[in-house]
């Protein structure tokens, strides 16, 4: 997230650093992926602009923006590396549509500037991603599908492949989908992939009122 320090300037914090101080004591040993915290950066260097969903912007942002981005996720890289965290990779704007990917671009090679790996959810093979390949922006892409060859993933040493499997997200209450095309997402799929992480967007339990680890036999999902 982002906000005003005492100096006025915008700066980079996790809300509960604790949290992830809890899971490092418990093995989880890194990298830390991070996700958003530009909106406020935006708001201050494009002053009146309005932000619709997958970062539609009505107005272009002064170009000042990209250097306090920079200087702030370095700030914030210091502050990680003195608390003894590992190595973070951030995905500084989640799903952005592609008519603003010349200002995404931009974003992802500030963060990129400041010494911070970058993921990004979005097809590798979308008509916007040679925009991203062009600044030098992203480390890691971030899809749903697997867009890329398994021989073309694997022969990638710049950038690296996640799994994002937003597709089968609710499906997996339904059996037939899950035995068909959950096993391809979540097992043998994945691992003939050449995709090296899985990233599903969320996580949540909602349980049955009758028996709680029913989670098929619920009206509502629970799952990735």
């Amino acid at each position: 997230l982002a906000r005003k320090n005492a100096d006025g300037e915008l700066e980079f914090f996790i809300r509960d650093p604790q949290g992830i101080d809890e899971l490092l004591k418990m093995g989880f040993n890194g990298p830390i992926p991070l996700e958003g915290g530009i909106w406020l950066f935006y708001s201050q260097y494009a002053p009146g602009g309005k932000i619709k969903p997958h970062w539609v912007i009505d107005q272009l942002p002064d170009d000042a923006i990209y250097e306090a981005i920079t200087r702030a996720v370095q700030q914030f890289k210091q502050q990680c590396a003195e608390r003894g965290w590992p190595e973070l990779i951030w995905c500084p704007m989640d799903e952005v549509a592609t008519e603003s990917a010349d200002f995404a671009s931009k974003v992802y090679a500030a963060v990129r500037k400041g010494g911070v790996a970058t993921y990004i959810t979005k097809d590798p093979t979308s008509s916007d991603a040679e925009i991203y390949r062009k600044r030098d922006a992203v480390d890691v892409w971030c899809s749903q599908p697997f867009a890329v060859s398994y021989e073309k993933a694997v022969a990638d040493k710049r950038c690296d492949y996640w799994s994002y499997p937003n597709h089968i997200s609710g499906e997996d209450k339904d059996r037939v989908v899950m035995q068909k095309g959950g096993r391809m997402t979540y097992g043998f799929g994945f691992w003939r992939s050449g995709y090296t992480t899985l990233i599903p967007w969320n996580w949540h339990w909602f349980g049955n009122k009758k028996d709680q680890f029913d989670y098929l036999g619920d009206s509502r999902v629970s799952g990735s």
